[in-house]
């Protein structure tokens, strides 16, 4: 090896591990199918609330 112990490689692969872990229950719990449905809904409502602006500015934005 390169001079490192065992136990600390070891160690640090445990630690990556569980890092790995974590980021993984997060992102399950961040992008699950109820997140994606708040995230559509939300946008349906902008869009509606603030009269399609999409649609509306899309030609001033276009003489620019």
């Amino acid at each position: 090896m390169s001079g490192v112990p065992y136990y600390y490689t070891h160690t640090k692969r445990t630690i990556t591990m569980d890092l790995l872990q974590i980021v993984k229950g997060f992102n399950e719990i961040l992008w699950n199918n109820f997140l994606m449905y708040v995230l559509l809904g939300v946008g349906i409502f902008y869009t509606i609330y603030l009269g399609v602006p999409q649609i509306r500015h899309f030609r001033p934005g276009n003489e620019v």
